[in-house]
């Protein structure tokens, strides 16, 4: 009976290692070149990585390995040329996304962002309201982008002991539909705060966006989901 239980287990774990070879043979293969650049069939001129803070705005089917030592599967941006970009799989604020050569991306400005996703920060995703649908806020978009380009910053006050909750504002512009401009919201004690990763700037914004998330923190707080 133990040579049996013992059989089993072995065909058991040849069967699961076969499985899992077969969901990787039907991926593209690439590899990181001298220059730091992802290449490889299908892969069009090649990949360099965006700095965290650009952030896909879908994960789609697997596309591609990574074929190093970490086997990291790359997956399609909805209906995005895959010779263009391509994402790693959705972990919150490390996600990584993997852009073409032949693309400069833009900073916030550049980017002309038409509308902010206010989100809740984690590993899932949930966006409970979208700054810019609504009259009026078109204005508060603009005024976002122009603060964290050109608002006063002040390298001392990031990061913060004093945060009572934080957010992710993700801008998103029809220009660049495969990515949001992601930045840190975070209402503290000493006033509210964004951070911005991607420029390493964190301007105070005063109430501005304190009535979009007022009641979401309140229901939070008497333990409501």
């Amino acid at each position: 009976m133990k040579k049996l239980r013992g059989a089993l287990a072995l065909i058991t774990a040849v069967v699961l290692a076969a499985s899992l070879l077969c969901s990787c043979t039907h991926l593209k293969k690439f590899n990181y070149d001298e220059d730091g650049i992802l290449t490889g069939s299908g892969a069009g001129n090649g990949y360099r990585y965006a700095p965290l803070g650009y952030e896909p705005v879908s994960v789609g089917s697997e596309y591609a390995l990574i074929d190093n030592e970490m086997q990291e599967v790359l997956y399609l941006i909805g209906d995005e040329d895959p010779t263009q970009w391509l994402t790693t799989e959705y972990v919150g604020s490390a996600t990584m996304v993997y852009y073409s050569t032949d693309i400069e991306l833009p900073d916030l400005r550049e980017m002309a962002p038409e509308k902010v996703l206010f989100c809740d920060r984690g590993d899932t995703p949930n966006c409970f309201y979208t700054i810019g649908e609504a009259d009026g806020e078109k204005a508060l978009v603009e005024k976002l982008v122009e603060l964290l380009s050109d608002g006063e910053a002040n390298e001392g006050i990031w990061p913060r002991s004093d945060i009572n909750e934080s957010y992710s504002l993700k801008f998103y512009s029809p220009d660049w539909t495969a990515i949001y401009y992601n930045v840190t919201y975070a209402d503290c004690a000493g006033g509210n705060f964004i951070y911005d990763r991607v420029t390493g700037r964190c301007v105070n914004v005063g109430d501005i966006l304190e009535k979009y998330y007022e009641n979401t923190y309140d229901e939070s707080a008497d333990g409501a989901v």
